[in-house]
């Protein structure tokens, strides 16, 4: 399971250009956390694991078509077309109703 997480933690940061606080950022915990998750010593709990999921799919969509620095500016800047004020906000949704 580690190995897996490790892998997409790997995948994000190489195709993205983004650095462990980025991802912090974005899953909102410290950046020790995904350090921890990177070498194996914690794992993100379910509702985390399936925000990692789909940002793993959104940026290997998004490296189809820009470069890793430009893949994470897209993330990081506002999405007027998607209705999203910021990176956050598209993942809102999922953890939302990971909850319910």
């Amino acid at each position: 399971m580690e190995d897996a997480l490790s892998n997409r933690l790997a995948a994000i940061l190489a195709n993205a250009a983004m650095c462990p606080q980025h991802v912090a950022s974005i899953a909102n915990v410290p950046q020790q956390t995904v350090t921890q998750w990177m070498d194996g010593t914690k794992s993100p709990d379910n509702s985390t694991n399936k925000l990692l999921e789909e940002l793993e799919l959104l940026v290997d969509r998004l490296s189809r078509i820009y470069k890793p620095n430009e893949a994470r500016a897209w993330l990081f800047t506002s999405q007027s077309l998607l209705g999203c004020t910021n990176h956050q906000r598209i993942f809102e949704s999922s953890k939302s109703m990971a909850r319910d």
